[in-house]
């Protein structure tokens, strides 16, 4: 069964499993640098998102797994409004392709592979689980970040709840 997981954020992940084939694809979210301020801020690239939707949905998975998210307590309104583009854009992308959704709460598929609230949990439960993909869910300097790691790690999660459970 093919099966997409999608972490969303700036830092989030798509993750394109193959519970037949064995096999795992995990792609970052599309992002790129907005001048905020005096600041660069990372934000989710919109036409990156669509054109990666299109390309995971050419594969034609049986359905697609976001996590259903809402702002964090103590956020504010701007952290909590760029937030909620990079949700909706991840859907969008999804939706445009004609990819079934699927929604899950964090607590939920987290409670269900037994993880605790602690992010970094799910990078140790992704590399048991896979294995053979452990380096996806690593940060390397100068090319994926700790934040990055951990969506890869919780994206491929996602589906794999997505393909156990739903």
């Amino acid at each position: 069964m093919l099966v997409v997981g999608v972490d969303t954020g700036a830092f989030g992940a798509f993750a394109l499993l193959d519970t037949d084939a064995n096999d795992l694809t995990v792609y970052p979210m599309p992002r790129l640098m907005v001048r905020v301020g005096k600041t660069d801020r990372p934000r989710v690239d919109l036409h990156g998102c669509s054109t990666l939707g299109r390309a995971i949905c050419a594969n034609e998975p049986r359905f697609a797994v976001v996590e259903k998210v809402q702002g964090f307590g103590k956020q504010n309104a701007a952290g909590a409004f760029v937030f909620g583009v990079a949700y909706a854009a991840a859907q969008m992308a999804l939706v445009a392709s004609d990819c079934p959704l699927r929604f899950v709460d964090p607590a939920k598929w987290k409670k269900e592979l037994g993880l605790s609230k602690e992010k970094e949990n799910a990078v140790l439960e992704a590399k048991r689980l896979f294995p053979q993909f452990a380096d996806q869910f690593e940060s390397v300097r100068g090319v994926r970040t700790n934040e990055q790691a951990i969506g890869n790690a919780e994206a491929t999660l996602i589906a794999y709840y997505g393909a156990a459970k739903l």
